[in-house]
């Protein structure tokens, strides 16, 4: 909805500060179309999640990688506060870091340690 927006006003300007021919607005259009849906993105807020609810997103997204926490709990894996995207983007970190598989809460707060100093 919001690329659709974004061409709509894009293509008003360029008609209004113009000279350009019908055909010559219908080649920017086309052009406006793929430059929109390959280089627009949308910032999304993801609220910070409350400790239970972290977690659960914890446990869901190790076991959905195929990761399994031999050492620690998923509460104390809650207790820095992150979102979901955050959590999910560590666990993609972890699962690389460690392929085989098997992570302890010392392996994955190295991994929030990592994680968090790539990301500023």
């Amino acid at each position: 909805m919001a690329r659709i927006q974004l061409k709509k006003d894009i293509l008003e300007k360029t008609r209004e500060r113009s000279n350009l021919t019908p055909e010559e607005l219908s080649r920017v259009e086309a052009l406006l179309d793929h430059a929109v849906l390959s280089r627009v993105m949308l910032k999304l807020r993801n609220p910070d999640l409350d400790w239970k609810s972290r977690a659960v997103v914890w446990r869901t997204m190790l076991q959905s990688a195929g990761l399994t926490l031999l050492e620690g709990t998923f509460d104390e894996l809650a207790e820095p506060v992150l979102n979901g995207r955050q959590i999910r983007n560590l666990t993609r970190l972890a699962k690389i870091l460690h392929p085989t598989s098997e992570v302890t809460l010392g392996d994955m707060r190295a991994v929030l340690q990592f994680g968090s100093t790539q990301s500023g």
